[in-house]
């Protein structure tokens, strides 16, 4: 489906592992036709203030490349690479969005951490910046979407 700003793509990244004797590997899922939300600021903190931003992206049911399961159920499924969820543990980054002029390319499939040595979310918050923790992600069923924010 394609709505108005429904134009912009970002790497959804879901992990597993990361406990002693677990290495950490992520899953990356390529969202295309997404709406990208962006809102830059400054929060006040004890120091003073501080950069803050936060993202939304939205995306229709029907642009999902894999179905959607409910992190818990996610969590269990053995063919992870297969599904996506969201979840605390999940972070994306925008990969393109012309107004802002970003256009990366970032790694998608299965994922060593290791593979990074200050890890993969790090490295990409680093190297191109654009990079949010997953903090809400709301599905609506009107129009059937979901918004993914975060911070």
């Amino acid at each position: 489906m394609s709505g108005i700003a429904y134009t912009a793509e970002a790497v959804l990244y879901n992990s597993t592992g990361g406990e002693i004797g677990s290495e950490k590997k992520w899953y990356g899922t390529k969202l295309t036709k997404v709406r990208v939300e962006l809102t830059q600021g400054k929060n006040i903190t004890t120091s003073g203030l501080a950069e803050a931003a936060v993202c939304t992206i939205k995306v229709h049911d029907e642009d999902l490349p894999k179905p959607y399961l409910p992190p818990a159920v996610w969590a269990q499924e053995e063919a992870k690479e297969a599904y996506l969820t969201f979840d605390a543990d999940s972070f994306f980054i925008i990969t393109k969005k012309e107004d802002i002029g970003a256009a990366v390319n970032a790694p998608e499939g299965v994922i060593l951490d290791s593979d990074y040595a200050e890890g993969l979310q790090e490295h990409l918050a680093t190297e191109y910046g654009l990079t949010f923790r997953v903090a809400t992600a709301d599905h609506y069923t009107l129009i059937p979407h979901w918004h993914i924010s975060g911070r």
